[in-house]
């Protein structure tokens, strides 16, 4: 909650909200938690598609591949980035893997584990590897 918060309401980049929601998560009240959740409209998942639990601490269903395990040809919506730090996760940003882009893997080289995929509205192609390519999970579609 207070990752979202911090960058509807305080323009925080999504790659830098995690390390300062972090300190401040310790200092809060159930109280300003509950009053946080109804300002931000009960969200299902956080800027980096973390499920957030309800009041009842039910989590929100998912249903998401890492983009390392997606065949050849797949394509799908950035859903979730593991968090990272967030240097990785700015150059992720960067080349365009960000939440809510839409990627196709143009090819999975089994020799260097490297997936290449090409994001929507862009032509080049791009390559990451094995532990980039874990961080990041799309839903399918």
């Amino acid at each position: 909650l207070i990752e979202l918060f911090l960058v509807r309401y305080l323009g925080y980049g999504w790659e830098e909200v995690h390390a300062e929601a972090e300190r401040l998560e310790h200092a809060i009240s159930s109280r300003f938690e509950d009053r946080l959740a109804d300002l931000l409209g009960e969200p299902d998942f956080d800027p980096h598609g973390d499920p957030i639990p309800d009041r009842n601490l039910i989590l929100p269903a998912t249903h998401l591949v890492p983009l390392v395990l997606m065949s050849e040809g797949a394509s799908g919506v950035v859903r979730k980035i593991s968090h990272a730090e967030p240097g990785l996760v700015r150059y992720l940003n960067e080349m365009g893997v960000r939440m809510d882009a839409r990627l196709k893997v143009t090819a999975q080289i089994p020799w260097d584990h490297t997936v290449h995929i090409q994001v929507e509205g862009d032509d080049q192609e791009r390559v990451l590897g094995e532990t980039l390519a874990a961080l990041v999970s799309l839903e399918e579609g």
